[in-house]
């Protein structure tokens, strides 16, 4: 999530910042997704990820999904704002339903990953290390950011 005090339109730098890096952010939880899911192309196919930017009163969800090879495709809901009086609040509904659909993104997508990590057994894990360096198993399906940190680099 990315937030800011104000809104004031849609080509406002420090919207389209917080969009790029929830942008990021999300391609980034994809890849380190695919290793919890074995790089299985069936279930990296189901897992979504969702991120939110805000700016004042305005909330956007942004949703990114693998479309297969080394696509991931990112689609964002409707701008959607809180209400400042009651009478519009059909506003508001349509914003808790877009943050409801959020959540149940993120609850699919953990059971997805969920279920994989239970059938993960010590053998599964032998033979992976035994498996050939030749395999495209052991090559990630969603390839790294360029501007992300490897993880040694992070500490």
């Amino acid at each position: 999530m990315e937030a800011s005090r104000t809104f004031s339109s849609e080509k406002q730098t420090k919207w389209l910042k917080d969009y790029q890096k929830v942008a990021k952010a999300l391609h980034d939880m994809l890849f380190r997704l695919q290793s919890a899911v074995k790089q299985e192309p069936s279930l990296l196919e189901k897992i979504q990820v969702a991120g939110l930017v805000s700016a004042g009163l305005d909330c956007q969800v942004l949703r990114m999904s693998y479309a297969g090879g080394h696509v991931c495709i990112l689609s964002r809901d409707k701008r959607y704002r809180v209400p400042a009086e009651v009478t519009e609040s059909a506003e508001l509904l349509h914003l808790l339903f877009s943050i409801w659909r959020m959540k149940m993104i993120i609850r699919n997508s953990k059971s997805i990953v969920d279920g994989c990590q239970k059938d993960y057994t010590e053998a599964d894990a032998f033979a992976k290390l035994m498996e050939s360096p030749n395999s495209s198993a052991c090559y990630p399906k969603i390839p790294r950011t360029f501007d992300t940190e490897d993880d040694d680099e992070i500490e």
